[in-house]
């Protein structure tokens, strides 16, 4: 039997931490903390937020994150919703209407 090989190329490798603004994503604990304060998300807000922070200069559309977290546009708007409310609303994850969403005003 032939097994599949994986290979990592260099543009996907990724930190396993990231931060902005005081906001600060863990991948490999899989934790959130605003400033020192843990933040409790579910696992498509995780992926969303992930996908977000590592690509903080672009607009995402509501279908791209839906894919990324692998979930319907209906649950990825609301783990948005939940998720800005969560990270002090506008301060975090910016709505461009008619676009899409992006982390921090770019």
């Amino acid at each position: 039997m032939i097994g599949l090989i994986h290979i990592t190329t260099p543009e996907r490798q990724q930190p396993l931490t990231k931060e902005v603004q005081g906001l600060r994503l863990d991948a490999e604990s899989r934790s959130v903390k605003l400033k020192s304060k843990s933040i409790a998300t579910s696992e498509v807000e995780f992926r969303i937020l992930g996908w977000l922070i590592q690509r903080p200069e672009r607009v995402h559309s509501l279908a791209e994150l839906a894919n990324v977290a692998t979930t319907t546009e209906a649950s990825a708007r609301q783990a948005l919703h939940t998720l800005r409310h969560k990270l002090d609303r506008n301060r975090f994850i910016v709505n461009r209407k008619g676009v899409g969403y992006s982390l921090v005003r770019p």
